[in-house]
């Protein structure tokens, strides 16, 4: 539901929230040659709910968690990990019932694997992360020294694919690991351009932490992060002609402190002014 800034400190309408109905779901986890790992989370996603969810790996792969109706991906890692080790090829499909002893065998083999280019002059490629995301579980790649990459150990069906560099320009795009297919090839590319968008923020707080976003809006193959100077300035060359979201934050908030769009035009540079709310 959106909320207009307008509309603050007033009724606009009730909302109705109801939990789904969950089934308990337990077994167990097992490598793909049926042994047990030393893996200790196993989290279940399906990209058509509000996110994952997550149990701890007990004695022997022995697993149990309470799941509404979808079709799950699950995928198994070590505490505090930031990326999945392992992932199932096949999902875990909930039907509006309970299941016990289900046997889940982490087995995807899928390779998604190309070059990333365009990432500058000079750049370091070790500084550079790839990870392929699918609803919300992600895995990470490597990235050799000379731009090509390699994130395996994936099951079948569409990923999005994001590389991002040490000074936080992003690039992303989408492939599909078929069915009957062990791997899929995917080059990304940065793409920078000879513009520069810069500007200053007003009513800003000096000990605030901000951080500016800028989008391209036809593509993923223009996105920048970077942050705000101390005296409120920004900057962010490299870019290519078209039109942008641009969205600032503050670390410390849930939300944008400013969001609108700007066309940064190919005959010249763009200088923005923009008033952060107190």
């Amino acid at each position: 539901m959106n909320v207009p800034p307008d509309h603050a400190g007033r009724e606009v309408g009730a909302v109705d929230l109801a939990f789904p109905e969950c089934f308990a779901v337990s077994g167990r986890v097992l490598n793909a040659d049926a042994s047990t790992g030393d893996f200790d989370q196993l989290a279940f996603d399906d990209p058509r709910q509000a996110g994952s969810q997550s149990t701890r790996v007990g004695p022997r792969g022995s697993f149990s968690i309470a799941l509404a109706s979808g079709t799950f991906h699950v995928a198994a890692a070590h505490s505090g990990d930031a990326s999945p080790d392992i992932l199932a090829r096949v999902p875990l499909v909930v039907d509006g019932k309970p299941l016990q002893g289900v046997e889940i065998r982490l087995d995807a083999t899928g390779i998604i694997a190309g070059r990333i280019l365009g990432a500058g002059p000079g750049a370091r490629m070790k500084d550079l992360t790839v990870r392929a995301f699918q609803g919300h579980l992600a895995k990470d790649g490597e990235v050799g020294d000379l731009g090509q990459y390699e994130i395996d150990g994936l099951p079948p069906g569409p990923w999005e694919v994001t590389a991002w560099s040490g000074v936080g320009d992003i690039t992303s795009a989408r492939v599909r690991l078929p069915e009957d297919a062990s791997r899929a090839s995917l080059d990304l590319s940065f793409r920078p351009g000879p513009l520069t968008l810069s500007g200053r923020l007003a009513g800003f707080d000096p000990a605030a932490t901000y951080i500016v976003k800028i989008l391209r809006e036809d593509s993923h193959d223009a996105t920048h992060i970077f942050a705000v100077e101390h005296d409120g300035t920004f900057s962010r060359s490299g870019l290519a002609a078209g039109t942008y979201r641009v969205e600032v934050e503050d670390s410390a908030m849930p939300w944008p402190l400013y969001a609108g769009t700007v066309d940064v035009r190919s005959d010249r540079s763009l200088v923005l002014n923009l008033s952060i709310p107190p």
